[in-house]
């Protein structure tokens, strides 16, 4: 059999890199927690992929090919079948090198990964082949919970590949194999349905991101919507490398071919891999004061509990567009500070209000009035967080607090840390339950219902009771304030005191109030934040993120080597031996 020379673009696929670099199982049917993380980029997962079978000999089969759309919806898993079809792209592995390692074949109506190092060598990007092989789906071994949870498959794949037959010729990919899409119609489909392999044409704004300063540096891609307002991950076994010819688009808008890799159940959800780029597009001005007027709007609560006393941001985050908000209604008053617009409203206030919201681009207006709706904060029975803390695990309680900072995961609330007179506790949400804390900001006001327990991962075998948090949250109220932080149910500590903390004294799942340093420091997943003992500097605690550490942004203005006094979430997250208690910054202490 003739082969033909391998050219190919750069494409990968892989297993969403760990910190430490371990994989964190979830904790139960219902729960998923993750080692701490500092990375969107990919580990590597060729342990739990299909091994590769080498090339047939054997001729042609007379008999058609299976249809990649049969393949995904009628074929069982473990039929070996044969598809035709266009190869799109080549897929990689390997953080240092990237190498082949599979490859995406489309029929014209569906495309299909195809996983095998040997056959995926042998052909070209745009040569027609026909390969046999078995189908399977893959899901990383983090991720095998939470999928459960959701009902997601995981990525549908043509394992233990032989190539029967290859043209040599090269082909465009057909249109009917590409759909329309935008990232937020992407990210709103459900993970139980499968879209693994699917080609989209997206037009978005594209991102990139360079990782720390490592023997293996990373680069981490995301596609924002034209609106900036939902996006979509990268993801790469090859520390990004794969798509290092993206780099020219870091920041435009672009008109690109993406396909659907996998997805990330317990947190962010579909991620992509780019596959070709057809070009920068422009977005005219008119469209971007739309845009810009829509994420004002967002940034204002439309319903809200009285009282009313509200800050907005007064510069867009992403373009030089003018804000303005005003009101014709006497019982709102709003006033332009430095950073922004300050909306208040007295508390017997209850009711509807007028509020006209502007935005100019370039010359462009954009402007729409919209309705602030107060209603009363309703009667609730609560108990207080030092009782609730007291409490039975597996017990459901009310507990009513300020909120004093969050855990964010791809963007989003995973768990936020509420206080009131009596202390603090962490409330962790799980997929399911994530939405439920979206909106919950620092120093909004809330009365939740969760249960109260301790997480301990399942390989845990120290005595370790684990980590102190309310789970399953159901928010049944909230005000849009920022109310101030109560502070007198926290305990005053130092660095010491936690790094050296016992298993048996549980520093986890509070808030306290420390004096410490900030550093920045290079790790395996980019710049790191560490808390530093002022009274003695060789003592030093991690940062805990999940989020690249992007999180912590707020805090480079205090990275000068001065002590501050912060307000500071505790987690063990389980980490093996001993306790290894990691530090949450959320807030400044006032």
């Amino acid at each position: 059999m003739k082969k033909a020379k391998s050219f190919f673009f750069v494409l990968a696929l892989g297993a969403l890199l760990a910190s430490c670099g371990a994989d964190a199982p979830a904790a139960s049917s219902s729960e998923e927690h993750e080692e701490v993380t500092s990375s969107i980029a990919e580990e590597e997962s060729t342990s739990s992929e299909a091994p590769v079978v080498e090339e047939s000999s054997s001729s042609i089969p007379l008999e058609p090919a299976t249809s990649v759309s049969a393949f995904r919806s009628t074929v069982e898993v473990g039929a070996k079948v044969d598809l035709e079809g266009i190869v799109v792209a080549h897929r990689y592995n390997g953080q240092g090198t990237p190498y082949i390692n599979g490859f995406y074949l489309t029929d014209g109506e569906d495309t299909v990964a195809v996983y095998g190092e040997d056959t995926a060598k042998q052909v070209k990007v745009g040569e027609k082949v026909r390969v046999s092989g078995e189908k399977g789906y893959y899901i990383p071994s983090a991720d095998q919970g939470s999928a459960a949870a959701t009902n997601y498959k995981g990525q549908l794949q043509l394992n233990y590949p032989t190539l029967i037959s290859q043209d040599g010729e090269t082909h465009e990919i057909p249109a009917s194999a590409i759909e329309a899409a935008t990232a937020s119609s992407i990210h709103a489909i459900p993970l139980s349905t499968d879209i693994t392999g699917k080609l989209y044409r997206v037009k978005g704004y594209y991102g990139v991101s360079e990782g720390g300063v490592t023997q293996d540096p990373y680069t981490n891609y995301s596609l924002y919507d034209l609106d900036r307002m939902e996006s979509l991950f990268h993801y790469s076994t090859s520390s990004g490398k794969d798509f290092a010819w993206t780099k020219q688009y870091d920041g435009k808008a672009v008109d690109m071919l993406v396909t659907i890799v996998l997805a990330k159940p317990n947190g962010g959800g579909w991620r992509f891999a780019p596959v070709s780029c057809y070009g920068e597009i422009e977005v005219p001005a008119k469209d971007e004061a739309a845009y810009a007027l829509k994420r004002l709007e967002a940034e204002v609560p439309l319903y809200h509990e009285a009282p009313v006393n509200l800050l907005v941001a007064k510069k867009d985050p992403y373009d030089d567009a003018i804000r303005e908000i005003s009101t014709l209604d006497e019982k709102v008053t709003i006033t332009e500070e430095t950073e922004g617009y300050r909306i208040v409203v007295p508390a017997e206030a209850v009711g509807s209000h007028e509020l006209t919201l502007k935005v100019t681009y370039n010359g462009e207006v954009a402007e729409k009035k919209v309705t602030l709706v107060l209603d009363g904060k309703p009667v609730i029975a609560t108990t207080s967080i030092a009782d609730a803390i007291k409490s039975e695990d597996g017990t459901e309680v009310v507990v009513e607090g300020i909120v004093v900072g969050a855990i964010k995961k791809s963007g989003a609330n995973q768990s936020v840390y509420i206080a009131d007179a009596s202390g603090s506790i962490r409330v962790f949400a799980n997929t399911t339950s994530q939405p439920n804390i979206a909106d919950l900001k620092q120093g909004n006001a809330c009365i939740i219902k969760a249960t109260k327990t301790h997480y301990k991962k399942d390989t845990i075998t120290t005595d370790y009771e684990g980590d102190l948090e309310l789970t399953n949250p159901e928010v049944l109220w909230q005000d849009h304030n920022e109310n101030d932080i109560p502070t007198s149910g926290m305990e005053k500590i130092s660095v010491s005191d936690i790094v050296n903390g016992t298993i048996e004294n549980n520093l986890s799942g509070k808030v306290y109030r420390i004096s410490a340093m900030i550093t920045k420091l290079p790790g395996a997943y980019g710049e790191t934040r560490t808390m530093i003992d002022p009274a003695n500097q060789d003592v030093m605690m991690a940062c805990y993120s999940q989020s690249s550490g992007k999180d912590y942004e707020w805090l480079y203005q205090y990275d000068d080597g001065q002590a501050q006094n912060f307000l500071v979430g505790v987690v063990d997250n389980n980490s093996g031996s001993g306790c290894k208690y990691r530090a949450v910054p959320l807030a400044i202490q006032k």
